[in-house]
């Protein structure tokens, strides 16, 4: 998805014609940032140095509260 957002940025942005070349820099540009997204920012632990340990305790005195 990533390489279909630049290309058509390229092709919206400037006079470049698509060809195989361009196509390669656009996949070795997207390319790192997919990786990052997918294995890094949506991992569990990434979550966890960011947010916390999820806290058990209150979810489970919410759920006594309401019945």
């Amino acid at each position: 998805m990533g390489v279909t957002e630049d290309l058509l940025a390229i092709h919206f942005a400037t006079d470049a014609v698509i060809t195989p070349h361009v196509f390669k820099v656009a996949l070795l540009v997207a390319f790192p940032f997919a990786v990052i997204s997918e294995l890094v920012v949506d991992s569990k632990v990434f979550r966890r140095l960011l947010f916390g340990p999820p806290n058990n305790a209150n979810e489970s005195s919410k759920r006594k509260k309401k019945s």
